[in-house]
């Protein structure tokens, strides 16, 4: 903490004010966890009076002017086996907290609080102005503040050595990386294969169940059959009935653990068995662990989450979270033609396992669906 307040006085002046201090996990790319760091915003413009009786720096402090108000992270990353100082009184720092928080509120209202919000994460450094610009198209693609600033980081690394044109193409491939590809369903030899489809409602289930098959059967020429056990829309049964009946594949409705063992035997010949699913909401516990309990009896090879790409940032990852109990192998990304960003999406890939395996973009059966590819979706994002 003295450290910080160093920075904060070096780099801002004696009356620079700290609006927000907390200990929270040091994060990585993709995830990764890494030892704790004190986070802290300060700004020069809340006039405050000053608690140093120092003199400022000589030579004033250039600051960027995209930012109004700076939210900086001082990482100082502390030693893993360092036992956590424990105070007499362990609501102290969040009263603390609370204390700054309200006066912030009292002082200068509501403004303040939205424009830290917008820099959140950010980063303690300035940035040259080529990386100003890519860490805002970023920001501006709802990549999380923290990812956005870490990125930034490393861009700034190489900045004074690196052509724009070169940083740019440098973030695409970090982008295209943190992207996993993964997919077993485009090699024919592999099989059979009982493929299940899962979601929270309104993803596009069904017609990419009917995407998927017709790629099985006219494209890797594979002896496809169908079940569904969306037996709560008696609609999306007679879809997926009338695809069947298009592409002339066999099709099972059950509802129960017991039909779908019977329907997997009945379609014992089959190369791919892809199975339909009733959307499911998040948070309803009972009616997944329903779901599970049929599925497990399908004996699955695949089981495939799908998330739609127009979703916010927090409903994603409560669908990733609550659909774990399932044991999704991979990830759908739907709608991808509906939305201008991918920001949410790649928020998620950084806090997940979970490959991506197929893209859709649209309602045309059976073409409107594709491979993940890891730089076209990159490119897509930014």
């Amino acid at each position: 903490m003295p450290e910080a307040l160093e920075l904060i006085r070096k780099e801002l002046g004696p009356d620079a004010a700290v609006l927000h201090t907390r200990i929270a996990p040091k994060r990585g790319i993709a995830g990764l966890l890494g030892g704790r760091e004190i986070e802290l915003a300060a700004s020069a413009s809340v006039p405050v009076k000053s608690r140093f009786n120092i003199e400022a720096p000589a030579e004033e402090t250039t600051q960027s002017t995209h930012e109004e108000f700076i939210k900086r992270r001082f990482e100082l990353e502390l030693p893993a086996d360092a036992p956590a100082e424990t105070p007499q009184h362990p609501a102290d720092a969040e009263d603390h907290t609370q204390r700054l928080a309200e006066g912030l509120v009292d002082d200068q209202g509501e403004s303040i609080l939205d424009a830290l919000a917008n820099y959140a994460g950010g980063s303690l450094r300035s940035y040259s102005p080529v990386v100003a610009r890519l860490h805002d198209e970023l920001i501006a693609a709802e990549v999380a503040p923290q990812i956005a600033a870490q990125l930034a980081g490393h861009l700034e690394e190489i900045a004074a050595v690196t052509h724009e044109r070169d940083l740019r193409q440098r973030l695409h491939q970090i982008i295209a990386a943190t992207f996993r590809i993964g997919n077993d369903l485009e090699d024919p030899r592999r099989g059979p294969l009982r493929i299940a489809l899962v979601g929270p409602t309104g993803v596009g289930k069904t017609t990419t169940i009917a995407k998927l098959a017709a790629r099985a059967k006219f494209t890797q020429k594979l002896r496809v059959g169908l079940i569904t056990i969306d037996t709560y829309r008696i609609a999306a049964v007679d879809q997926l009935q009338a695809y069947a009946e298009i592409m002339d594949l066999p099709m099972q409705v059950v509802s129960s653990p017991s039909e779908m063992r019977d329907a997997v035997d009945h379609l014992a010949g089959c190369d791919r068995i892809f199975i339909d699913t009733a959307g499911r909401s998040p948070r309803d516990a009972v009616q997944l662990q329903q779901l599970h309990s049929v599925l497990r009896a399908a004996e699955t090879d695949a089981r495939y989450l799908l998330l739609s790409a127009t979703t916010g940032n927090r409903s994603l990852q409560e669908a990733e979270r609550r659909f774990a109990s399932i044991d999704p192998t991979a990830l759908i990304a739907t709608k991808l033609d509906e939305v201008e960003t991918l920001g949410a999406m790649f928020n998620l890939i950084n806090r997940t396992t979970l490959p991506i395996s197929y893209v859709t973009h649209g309602q045309d059966v059976p073409h409107s669906i594709a491979v993940a590819s890891a730089d076209e979706l990159a490119k897509q994002l930014i």
